[in-house]
C-alpha cells in the first residue's frame, strides 16, 4: 500500500508541480463549487415525488385504461407494461411536451 501511496504521489507531483495533500484538496474544492453551483439552478418543481403504487393490469380493462389516456387533464396518465399499471403524469417527457407518447 505505501508503494501505490509514493507512486502517486511522485506521478501527482511530476504532472501538477503540487504536493498530494494540495491536489486533493484542490479536487475536493472542485466537487463542492460543483455541488454547489448546480444546486444554485434547481428548482423545487425538479424534485416532483414519484408514486411508486401500481396496479395489476387485472384491476383494469383496456377500455378502462383508454380513459387515462391523457386526452383529459382532470385526469392522471395511465400506461400499462407488460401486466403492471404505472402512472406517468409526473414524467418530465410527458410535462414539459405535454404530448402524449404510447410504446
Amino acid at each position: 500500500m505505501a508503494t501505490v501511496w509514493a507512486t502517486t504521489t511522485e506521478i501527482i507531483f511530476e504532472y501538477t508541480g503540487l504536493s498530494a495533500t494540495a491536489f486533493f484538496t484542490i479536487v475536493a474544492m472542485m466537487l463542492v463549487t460543483y455541488k454547489v453551483v448546480c444546486s444554485m439552478f434547481l428548482s423545487s418543481d425538479d424534485f416532483v415525488p414519484v408514486k411508486k403504487q401500481s396496479l395489476n393490469l387485472g384491476d383494469m380493462t383496456e377500455e378502462e385504461l383508454r380513459a387515462y389516456n391523457g386526452s383529459d387533464s382532470e385526469k392522471p396518465l395511465l400506461m400499462a407494461i407488460r401486466g403492471q399499471i404505472y402512472d406517468v403524469s409526473t414524467s418530465k417527457l410527458v410535462s414539459l411536451s405535454q404530448k402524449n407518447y404510447w410504446i
